[in-house]
């Protein structure tokens, strides 16, 4: 009993200091899986999120060919890039030097289009 507890506290404790790794994720929306390609094997979309001025695509599934930009707040267009990545791959890149404020991030593939926005700091 007493080894189950000192597990359980232990897994607990390595969470606390394991969160703080993982970026906010940011809230995405758009049309994603169009019905032209819609199969039972569709790809999911990549989840995004940002810690400090590192933006991070987290990807489920295998996906090529996906635009990302970025964009600030005067509509500005600060980064773009085509990416591929493997399932269960992630894509950071790097906004150092922008300046703080309000910025959407911009998905666009084949399968649709999703936009999120975030706050640099």
């Amino acid at each position: 009993m007493k080894v189950k507890r000192l597990t359980l506290i232990a897994l607990l404790f390595a969470t606390f200091l394991i969160h703080p790794l993982f970026g906010d994720t940011i809230p995405i929306e758009g049309r994603w899986d169009d019905e032209y390609y819609r199969s039972a094997d569709t790809n999911r979309p990549p989840v995004a999120s940002i810690e400090g001025d590192i933006l991070t695509l987290d990807f489920e599934d295998a996906l090529s060919n996906l635009t990302v930009c970025v964009v600030n707040d005067k509509g500005v267009k600060v980064y773009e890039d085509i990416v591929s990545a493997e399932a269960g791959g992630t894509y950071s890149l790097s906004l150092a030097g922008e300046a703080s404020g309000r910025y959407q991030v911009v998905l666009l593939h084949q399968l649709g289009y999703l936009t999120g926005d975030f706050t640099l700091e």
